[in-house]
Order: C-alpha cells, then sequence, then structure tokens
C-alpha cells in the first residue's frame, strides 16, 4: 500500500525528494539531492531573465538544504562552495560567503572553484589585493575558464600594471582561441601605448570572433571612416546598426 501511495510522487526529483524529506531529515545526501534538483530549475529558467524576488523563494530553499547538509556533515567543502555561490551570485553577499569559502580552503585548498569564489568575494568587498592572489592561485589549477582570465586582465589595468595585462592575455592565447578577451584586452594596452594601429588590428580580431559588440562596431566603423577606408568603414557601421536594433528589442 505504501509503495502505491507513493507512485504519483516519483513524477520527478524534487517531488519525491519533497515528499520524503521528513523521513530522511537526517540524510546527507537527500538534503543535498533536493537542493540541487531545486538549483537545476532555477538555471534552466534562465535566472538572468527574472527579478531577484520572483527566484528567492526557490533560492531559499536550496539555501535552506545545503545548511541542513552542513549542519549534518560541518567539513564537506563541496556544500561550503555552493552555500557561497548562492551568496555571491544571488544574494550579492560576498561576507557571508568569505565564512562559509574560508573553511572551504581549509579543507581543500587546492579547489578551483574554492580559490576562484574567494577571488570573486574580495573583488566584490574591493579587497583587490586579495582577490588577484586568489585568482592567480585558481588560474594556476585550471587555465581554461574564460572569466577568471578576464578578471585577472582587468586588475592589473585597473592598478596600471599595463605590462602585467598584456602579459596574461598573451598567455590566455596560448589555452583558449575562441573567445575575443585576449584581443581586445592586447588591443586596449596597445592603446595605452598610444599605437592605435595595432590596437585596432587586435579589435578587428576580436569582433571577427565575438561580432556582438555595438560599441566596438561602432569604434571600428569610426576609425575606418577617419582612415578614410570607406569600404571597412561601411562594413563595420552596419553590423552597429544591426546590433543595435536587435539589442532594442
Amino acid at each position: 500500500i505504501k509503495t502505491i501511495s507513493r507512485n504519483s510522487d516519483w513524477r520527478n526529483e524534487i517531488k519525491l525528494f519533497s515528499h520524503d524529506i521528513e523521513y530522511l531529515d537526517n540524510s546527507v545526501k537527500a538534503n543535498d539531492i533536493l537542493a540541487q534538483n531545486i538549483m537545476d530549475r532555477v538555471m534552466q529558467n534562465n535566472p538572468l531573465q527574472h527579478s531577484f524576488s520572483e527566484l528567492k523563494p526557490q533560492l531559499d530553499s536550496v539555501l535552506k538544504y545545503y545548511l541542513r547538509t552542513l549542519e549534518l556533515f560541518p567539513d564537506n567543502p563541496k556544500a561550503l562552495n555552493n552555500v557561497a555561490n548562492l551568496y555571491i551570485n544571488f544574494y550579492n553577499q560576498p561576507d557571508k560567503a568569505l565564512d562559509f569559502l574560508q573553511k572551504a580552503y581549509r579543507l581543500k585548498p587546492q579547489s578551483f572553484e574554492v580559490n576562484f569564489n574567494l577571488g570573486m568575494s574580495y573583488e566584490m568587498m574591493k579587497q583587490d589585493t586579495l582577490a588577484i592572489r586568489f585568482y592567480v592561485k585558481a588560474l594556476n589549477i585550471n587555465k581554461q575558464y574564460p572569466k577568471l582570465w578576464q578578471s585577472i586582465i582587468n586588475y592589473y589595468f585597473k592598478v596600471n600594471k599595463n605590462d602585467s595585462a598584456k602579459f596574461y592575455a598573451e598567455q590566455m592565447l596560448q589555452y583558449d582561441s575562441l573567445t575575443d578577451i585576449p584581443y581586445v584586452s592586447i588591443g586596449y594596452y596597445h592603446l595605452t601605448q598610444h599605437d592605435t594601429a595595432t590596437a585596432i588590428s587586435y579589435w578587428e580580431k576580436g569582433f571577427a570572433l565575438n561580432p556582438t559588440s555595438y560599441q566596438r562596431a561602432l569604434t571600428l566603423g569610426q576609425y575606418f571612416q577617419y582612415k578614410k577606408d570607406t569600404a571597412k568603414a561601411r562594413y563595420y557601421f552596419e553590423k552597429a546598426n544591426i546590433l543595435k536594433l536587435y539589442q532594442s528589442r
């Protein structure tokens, strides 16, 4: 009879574990699975298209179950990092994230995710010296994450260490041939050196890889108009107009 009465709950894992959590409240795995399933549902529905107030009930549930997991198993670096992720990316509370990340770091100091999130938290709190320390450590663990390269390059431009920014942008080219980040960054470096022609050549390469920046298309169009290169000016102005129309929808 019990099996029959539970059949309707097997429609999806969220219903199953929500139904069973009162019986499995002391199970680390059950709380972790339920938290992850709810989080997966949030991500599948494109959270960027929803306000925080719309997402908050589900996020609060995810947080509740991860915190319960940590009550049962405090030395769980994955759960500690997952809680920190919520505080960084949704609640905008990097100070709270740090409480969990510092413990996760003590447990797993070579974790890419933990080091990257420590860098993000410190950057959000405008503690740039600590941020770059953890960003660089994360990069030494995993060089395949474009957002991390971008954060490091931006830091060095911000503190006027342009040669260091260029160094990391050139290093990035060895690991990432798909994004425009290194080309745009090297172009910006040459602009700081008053070498506009070289900057433009890199920005053209970047735009070829990622032709979605209205401002970059407009800048390139204006440059070639100034240089009286009518064909290139027309090409980039047309791209800029298309992007402007698309973005205004």
